[in-house]
């Protein structure tokens, strides 16, 4: 993502300047045109290295910060506050600086004259497109205050299901980079100390102990290669994770682990019925309801599926019976969903549907966690048992040889 300073007129011969977010030129002017811009002049900020640690990692805007900014929001407007004294209030309180500044050149706009939607559509880059589709159509029907509360309670829900999945992800990973960590410690500095001994024991070593020596001086003589070779296999894996279709096996692959593809596909069903629910909510239709779902879809092989059922929807077909004949979405989704279509109820009934995942998850996060504990304990456990028997049993041998 790239930093633009602009200079425009709007048609009233009025001139406006500040900064835009967009991935090319091509793309700033295009989003400064939608907002009915006559463009005078458009350049590229400098500091490019700055801006883009800036922007992905120092002053990133997360989601969590969005959701509390939308109930801060809605309460005041439902206060019968100004939008634009509200935004400034909320301003003086933000600490993201990021978040800040957008803020601050946003009540600017409004100031002009500019709607809110369309002063947020100029940093799309850091808002979900759900949440700019939402405040379009709260602030067009004039529910805007309604809109962002059930945007901050769909945003936190989704917050949540995300960091479960991360957690869920990264824990195993933690446990891992532990065992590894203790493995080279056993290996690189507790072996040598005894390897020497072993070596000098009159005796034949046993083949554990000859297999642990072995390990042991690979990875002390070609800490480098291994060190490499493990920075090599990350940078395969990147490439090969960008793309598609290996994404797509890999999913398939994981949804089949027992326990935990349950509930990678249960926090996936929970974020699909969420956002299809705040969505049809507001007053969206169901076709743009999916056009925003497929774009937010977090997984590839949900995107792949939602793309074929937008597909559908505009040769008029029914959203159930585009899902029908995908084996992804459970007999109890696909019930909810074709009760919903026929009662008219489909937001009302997707709400009820994200209630049941959401317990379900919790649920499944639970299990998942105390089924990883003692599973890494006892792996570690083993690890540490062969390594301590590699060490002694030669040991016990030589004593064995020892005159009484």
């Amino acid at each position: 993502m790239k930093k633009y300073f602009y200079c425009a007129k709007d048609y009233s011969g009025k001139t406006f300047k500040g900064n835009i977010f967009a991935e090319s030129s091509d793309e700033a002017a295009e989003i400064l045109r939608s907002q009915k811009y006559f463009l005078l002049e458009l350049k590229r900020e400098k500091k490019y290295f700055q801006q883009y640690f800036q922007r992905y990692f120092l002053y990133k805007i997360k989601q969590n910060d969005i959701a509390i900014f939308c109930r801060q929001l809605s309460i005041m407007l439902q206060s019968g506050i100004t939008l634009k004294e509200s935004l400034d209030v909320i301003n003086t309180q933000m600490k993201n600086k990021k978040f800040k500044n957008i803020l601050y050149e946003i009540s600017l706009q409004i100031q002009t004259g500019k709607n809110f939607s369309d002063s947020l559509i100029m940093y799309r880059n850091f808002f979900p497109q759900s949440f700019l589709a939402l405040v379009t159509v709260g602030e067009a029907s004039g529910r805007l205050e309604d809109v962002l509360k059930k945007a901050a309670e769909y945003l936190e829900r989704d917050y949540t299901a995300k960091e479960k999945l991360k957690t869920a992800a990264i824990y195993p990973l933690i446990l891992i980079l532990i065992f590894l960590s203790t493995a080279c410690i056993m290996f690189m500095v507790v072996l040598p100390i005894f390897a020497d001994l072993l070596k000098n024991l009159q005796i034949e070593l046993p083949f554990l102990t000859r297999v642990v020596l072995f390990v042991g001086n690979i990875l002390k003589e070609y800490s480098i290669l291994t060190g490499g070779s493990f920075v090599f296999l990350i940078i395969i894996f990147r490439l090969f994770w960008q793309q598609e279709k290996y994404q797509v096996a890999a999913y398939k692959f994981f949804l089949k682990i027992p326990l935990f593809g349950r509930l990678l596909s249960e926090l996936l069903l929970l974020q699909f019925c969420n956002e299809l629910a705040v969505m049809l909510s507001a007053g969206l239709t169901i076709d743009k309801s999916i056009v925003i779902v497929v774009d937010n879809a977090p997984n590839i092989l949900i995107r792949k599926i939602l793309q074929r059922t937008r597909a559908d929807i505009k040769k008029g077909c029914a959203l159930s019976a585009s899902l029908s004949g995908e084996s992804f979405f459970p007999p109890l989704f696909m019930q909810m969903l074709m009760t919903g279509e026929k009662s008219g109820n489909l937001a009302p009934m997707m709400e009820l549907t994200a209630v049941f995942y959401q317990n379900d998850v919790d649920l499944l996060y639970k299990r998942s966690i105390a089924f990883v504990e003692p599973c890494m304990i006892v792996i570690i456990s083993i690890f540490i048992g062969i390594f301590v028997a590699a060490v002694a049993m030669p040991m016990f041998e030589a004593v064995s040889y020892v005159p009484s």
